[in-house]
């Protein structure tokens, strides 16, 4: 979807056959930040497997400094760097199939604090081991690159990468 830097200048509507499309934004300093919130409208087309809605992959095993994605009924966010990270924060739900949803996980880099919401009610909580850590692997919407799934079989309306800014 084009060699795109600034996210700012990235779409915020993405049109696909929901067949096998993801898209890959190049890695940039501007997908590094110490806190982040990741938010996007989903709606899922099935509910069962892993679906990642978007994560930046960090080192050579599973793992990802930032993530949001569903699997299985539950809905899951993260941050790691390339050793480990966690605790993940989770949300048991089963999406009504076609039903839009507004998902959001935000990560404090400064207080670990990480919360996970669902059309904007918080769901859980919770506070990370460690910040997340980056190389230069791109950032991923829709495309599981774990266990090799080639898609996430999930329609996307809007997504968001925003520097968390503390006061």
């Amino acid at each position: 979807y084009g060699d795109h830097r600034d996210l700012h200048s990235f779409p915020t509507r993405r049109s696909s056959d929901l067949i096998n499309d993801y898209v890959v934004i190049p890695d940039s300093p501007s997908l590094h930040p110490a806190s982040v919130t990741l938010e996007a409208w989903v709606l899922f087309n099935a509910t069962n497997g892993f679906r990642l809605i978007m994560g930046k992959p960090v080192g050579s095993g599973n793992l990802d400094s930032f993530a949001l994605w569903l699997a299985d009924g539950v809905i899951n966010g993260v941050v790691c760097d390339s050793v480990g990270g966690g605790p993940v924060i989770i949300f048991a739900m089963l999406p009504v199939i076609g039903q839009w949803y507004h998902l959001a996980y935000t990560y404090s880099g400064s207080t670990l604090q990480q919360v996970l919401y669902v059309n904007g009610v918080v769901v859980a909580s919770g506070t990370g081991y460690q910040g997340a850590g980056y190389d230069s692997h791109p950032m991923q919407i829709g495309r599981a690159h774990v266990w090799n799934s080639s898609h996430a079989n999930i329609s996307y309306a809007v997504f968001c990468l925003k520097k968390k800014k503390h006061v």
